[in-house]
């Protein structure tokens, strides 16, 4: 119904206007895989506020982090959809509310993005990964209370959107006017018409697996007026497969010394 009925979507003129071309990057964007700095097995877990910390440490501007949304409508940082709990038995994050999850996970290990947005917005940015849903209404109220968090938020400048859902990121769009991305189909290889099509959702960025992110896709997705965000480059020598000239707008990395490596190509 609402894909039919278009009631997520920009009015008809913003979708059919013409795509303005964009410079390739000047300074790509390194962001810290949900927190990681020392690798995706280190010894402080993802998505937790220890996480985000050692991202600022280790100097990254940015932070990717994964959203799920609890029993009780809070938007939580968590990867999975399950938790094991104390019994070692899995449940549905969905189920359970945000306090039973601080409960097996630990209170210090737990944050709400409302809570992360307030604590470290000021030091770091933001890319906000929104998990889909298992249920229509629920992916509606997690879309809502994002874009409650982000609306109208004096540093929302620094916080970015994406999701496999591109109903959550048209949403947030059109009620935020922020920056969002589409996260494409693991190691899809995008055609023209898919970065077309990408683009007529008013997505400003397209977030892409390394393997599917080569200097082709990066030039037509310019010409199409997105930006490029390339996941996860853990390992230097897959920077070589681009030049200065052709590079992505954004790497996503589990390694703070990625970072040295990307600034060395754009001295």
């Amino acid at each position: 119904y609402l894909m039919v009925n278009n009631a997520y979507y920009p009015p008809e003129a913003a979708s059919m206007r013409d795509f303005e071309p964009i410079a390739k990057t000047q300074a790509p964007i390194v962001v810290s895989h949900r927190g990681n700095t020392k690798g995706e097995k280190s010894d402080i877990p993802e998505n937790t506020p220890q996480a985000i910390e050692a991202a600022i440490q280790a100097g990254f501007e940015w932070v990717e982090v994964d959203i799920q949304l609890t029993a009780d409508a809070i938007p939580v940082l968590f990867h999975n959809s399950e938790i094991k709990d104390k019994n070692g038995e899995l449940a549905d994050i969905g189920d359970l509310p945000f306090e039973t999850i601080c409960a097996i996970r630990g209170d210090d290990k737990t944050i709400s993005l409302a809570e992360a947005l307030e604590r470290y917005l000021d030091q770091i940015g933001f890319l906000i990964e929104v998990k889909p849903q298992k249920q229509i209404d629920r992916n509606y109220q997690v879309n809502r209370k994002i874009s409650e968090l982000i609306q109208d938020h004096p540093l929302k400048h620094k916080i970015m959107v994406d999701s496999f859902n591109q109903l959550s990121t048209m949403f947030i769009k059109n009620r935020c006017d922020c920056v969002v991305g589409f996260d494409a189909p693991y190691k899809k290889k995008l055609s023209i018409d898919d970065l077309k099509a990408i683009r007529m959702m008013d997505m400003d960025w397209v977030y892409v697996h390394h393997e599917a992110a080569n200097p082709d896709l990066i030039e037509n997705a310019h010409e199409m007026g997105l930006r490029v965000m390339v996941y996860t480059i853990n390992d230097p020598a897959l920077l070589n497969q681009w030049d200065a000239e052709v590079f992505p707008d954004g790497i996503m990395t589990d390694y703070a010394g990625i970072q040295q490596k990307i600034l060395q190509k754009f001295q």
